[in-house]
């Protein structure tokens, strides 16, 4: 895999805040762009966890192609580095087929992960397992103490790549100051076109929708994970306030209280408890969506070499959003045709070009940009006017604009 991927068509992300109707619109454009889903979500990966990380079902797939669904156990650990070099991997493959992968979800450091190149990897865990999180946290106050303010010391994730920031030879304070203040200084693009519809709703839209997601959630098999999930977590001796992995899952933590004192079906555990438990699963995601929404106004939406569009789907229907998706994405394939036309050059050394209206023939990009600006070749093309078919052509956008065409040996 190379570190820059050029293609002419770019890379679509549909993104935006957990319950805002991301797979809907991804599984509608992918039938009018000709795609498959390469899922960013950091739960979907786990097998088990259908429910409560809102797993599209069968039926709801419309049998579109769904990537990084279901990889590993619960027992299992994904880091952003496995999902990074996975994702990688499977639009390769995807844009091998002539087909377009559209990246999809709402975890931000896998979607950042994609987007640009030079980010640093993360280590394993079994590199800090022998140190508590404390002690991760000093090690980090040692090199970087303006990064450890900002980080609770529980929040071992980013911990974890603070220090492996800090191991590389720089501060994670300084790539990051970086990144927001310095544009010459900015993380270069894995793509060379990225076209990121990113997905908003009013408020209190939102808020009844994550509600009525997180009942649905635990109505339809979710309290069941809960309790698989809550077995695992004992039998790992996993400390609480370090969850990992699965159980990192936003409804785990808010139901331990549940889980620790009742082995029973949802239904039947006391009410009170059971609604308070419940009313802390739906802030957490609220307050998750607000990250997301954070991120991506700090993050993607100030970067403008990313085609970035936000669609409201509060006031706009699906098919409409449909409509506006593809009608950018035909303007970047547009776009990168023109540029095509009006920059010829193609990149292999080894191309010949013949040129029929001349009978002439030049080897190498550098010789066949210089015949097409010579004056002979513009007379030739003003007096006859007239499109020279080319020997095993490749690029039919050049026929029109220089009567010839290249091919590749």
């Amino acid at each position: 895999m190379t570190d820059t991927l050029e293609y002419r068509t770019p890379l679509v992300v549909v993104g935006g805040p957990t319950g805002v109707g991301k797979t809907d619109l991804a599984i509608s454009l992918c039938k009018v762009l000709d795609g498959e889903i390469v899922g960013a979500d950091s739960m979907q990966v786990y097998k088990s966890l259908d429910a409560l990380s809102n797993k599209i079902t069968p039926q709801e797939s419309r049998d579109i192609i769904h990537h990084i669904i279901d990889l590993v156990e619960i027992s299992d650990e994904f880091d952003v580095t496995a999902f990074r070099e996975t994702a990688l991997s499977v639009i390769q493959k995807i844009k091998d087929c002539q087909r377009t992968p559209i990246v999809v979800g709402g975890t931000n450091y896998y979607l950042e992960s994609l987007i640009y190149e030079n980010l640093i990897s993360i280590k394993d865990e079994q590199t800090y397992s022998e140190f508590s999180n404390i002690q991760l946290w000093d090690m980090l106050n040692d090199v970087d103490p303006s990064r450890a303010s900002m980080l609770h010391w529980n929040d071992r994730r980013r911990i974890r790549r603070s220090l492996n920031v800090a191991a590389s030879g720089t501060t994670h304070s300084h790539l990051i100051g970086n990144q927001i203040s310095d544009n010459r200084n900015r993380l270069k693009l894995r793509f060379k076109k990225i076209l990121f519809f990113w997905l908003i709703s009013d408020s209190e839209v939102l808020a009844k929708r994550i509600k009525e997601r997180c009942e649905k959630m635990l109505q339809n098999g979710g309290w069941n994970e809960l309790q698989r999930l809550y077995h695992y977590f004992t039998d790992s001796k996993m400390p609480e306030n370090d969850l990992r992995g699965a159980c990192q899952v936003i409804g785990f933590r808010q139901f331990l209280p549940c889980l620790k004192s009742f082995r029973c079906d949802y239904t039947d555990l006391p009410i009170d408890l059971r609604d308070s438990c419940f009313s802390k699963f739906v802030q957490s995601t609220i307050k998750y969506t607000k990250k997301q929404v954070k991120w991506f106004k700090n993050r993607i939406k100030k970067d403008e070499r990313i085609h970035v569009f936000e669609l409201n789907l509060s006031s706009m229907n699906l098919e409409s959003a449909v409509g506006f998706c593809k009608l950018k994405f035909d303007g970047i394939i547009s776009e990168s045709l023109d540029n095509s036309e009006n920059s010829p050059s193609i990149k292999s050394p080894l191309t010949r070009y013949v040129c029929d209206l001349c009978q002439k023939t030049c080897i190498g990009d550098a010789s066949w940009h210089s015949h097409l600006k010579s004056k002979n070749h513009r007379r030739l093309l003003s007096m006859k006017r007239k499109v020279v078919t080319p020997i095993n052509s490749t690029v039919s956008t050049l026929k029109d604009k220089y009567g010839s065409m290249p091919f590749s040996e």
